[in-house]
């Protein structure tokens, strides 16, 4: 080998040595790729809702009414009392009578034809209802919306004059006779004693 050959040789050795750190290099830089993430994400947990009881309150009894007496006489007082009404509403009382003929001057219902009355806590409305006039009279009480709630009949009837009692089984006549009789003895009794005073 000749001079010229040994050193294009000792070149090319010294090149590839020192091209060998540069080459080691690189192939560290290749991107290698990371292991996949195996791990299993956490899933957060929705929260449940919370259901909140509601309470029914509870239901309003029915209303009712009732009045004192269903026959009374002209100038009496009957009583009306109502029980499940809404507390504190204004419920109206109307009395009407079935004779068109009966003038409204005989109807009183605390001085009215139609009186309100608010029913108090315990949901109760009482009412006082005279009638001046022999008749059938109907007392409607409403609520607030005008709704009817109870309709009652009450009759009225004449009070019974002197002149009526005989028509119930009194019979004058034989008092009458009684009587007669106790005057005809006490004039007896005075004629004898007189005339024992004579003798």
């Amino acid at each position: 080998m000749n001079r010229r050959s040994r050193t294009i040789a000792t070149v090319v050795v010294a090149a590839a040595l020192a091209l060998s750190p540069l080459a080691a290099s690189a192939a560290s830089a290749v991107n290698v790729p990371s292991p996949t993430d195996t791990s299993t994400a956490t899933t957060t947990p929705t929260p449940t809702p919370t259901v909140t009881e509601t309470t029914t309150p509870a239901p309003q009894p029915a209303a009712s009414c009732a009045v004192s007496v269903s026959t009374t006489t002209v100038g009496a007082s009957v009583t009306l009392s109502c029980t499940g009404l809404v507390p504190g509403a204004v419920h109206s009382i109307t009395v009407t009578s079935t004779d068109p003929a009966t003038p409204d001057s005989a109807i009183a219902v605390a001085g009215e034809k139609t009186t309100s009355k608010t029913a108090g806590a315990d949901g109760t409305v009482t009412g006082v209802v005279t009638l001046t006039a022999a008749g059938t009279y109907t007392i409607v009480v409403r609520d607030q919306t005008n709704a009817a709630l109870s309709s009652l009949t009450v009759t009225a009837v004449a009070r019974a004059t002197p002149t009526q009692l005989s028509e119930t089984g009194v019979d004058p006549l034989p008092l009458a006779l009684g009587a007669g009789a106790l005057v005809a003895l006490g004039a007896g009794i005075v004629v004898l004693v007189r005339r024992r005073q004579v003798s």
